[in-house]
Parts: structure tokens; sequence; C-alpha cells
């Protein structure tokens, strides 16, 4: 199959950070579609774009004209955002596959720093490149 759900070697931990992380992803896509469903579109986006990283945050940041929470807690809040249920179910199952492979020989935390720095290169490099593009 395409989609690997689960391998023959078993895991010698029991994946609490895993699991935490995929309810807290889950819990936050529910109450993000109970406020879209309940706010007009406007109050909605302007209540999810704290929360959102925006690239061009980084360089205010550098040249003062933003605080350090402004510029990088997104990094962090961003992560339990999801677009719809396919993103949601997309990232989950490659946090779930992912964990379950390199978790026990990384150890949960350095999994999730690792995980928030390759997140926040790669929307840098695609928000590049769709201004280079244009």
């Amino acid at each position: 199959m395409f989609i690997p759900l689960k391998d023959l070697n078993p895991s010698r931990t029991y994946p609490f950070v895993n699991i935490t992380l995929i309810l807290a992803n889950i819990v936050v896509f529910i109450y993000e579609i109970g406020l879209e469903a309940t706010l007009p579109r406007r109050a909605f986006d302007a209540l999810l774009l704290p929360y959102s990283t925006v690239p061009a945050r980084f360089p205010a940041f550098l040249a003062g004209h933003t605080s350090f929470e402004v510029s990088f807690v997104p990094l962090v809040t961003s992560m339990f955002l999801h677009s719809g249920f396919l993103h949601l179910a997309g990232n989950m199952l490659f946090l779930w596959r992912l964990w379950a492979r390199a978790g026990p020989s990384l150890g949960s935390w350095v999994l999730t720093s690792c995980s928030i720095r390759v997140r926040g290169f790669l929307r840098w490099f695609l928000y590049s490149l769709c201004r280079f593009l244009r």
C-alpha cells in the first residue's frame, strides 16, 4: 500500500507525547471549526492571524519593529492550525508514522524541536519561492 499505517517492528516505549500532540491537534481543529461556523469570515481571519506564521515578521523582528513573541511564538501555535479535515488527517498520519520510527531513538522532545524548525524553514522557503516567481 502507499500509506504506511503500521510496521512489523514493535515499539519499545509508549508514544505518550505523540498521542498527546495528536489529541491536542484534533481538539484545536474542532474548536477552529466551531469558530469558523459561528464567526463572520473577517472576524475569524482576524482571530487566527496572530497565531499563524507570517514570514514577514522575522525581518521585522530583526529590524526592531516587532517583539520576539509576535515573531516566534506563532512557530509553535501555527502547528495546531489546519485548513481542513484532509490537511489534519495527513499531518496526523505523518506525525504518527514519523514518531513511531524516529521517536524512540531520538527522544520525544528532540523530535518536537526538529519538527518545529523544519516546518519553519519550509514555510520560509515556500514563501520566498512564491515571492520570487511573482
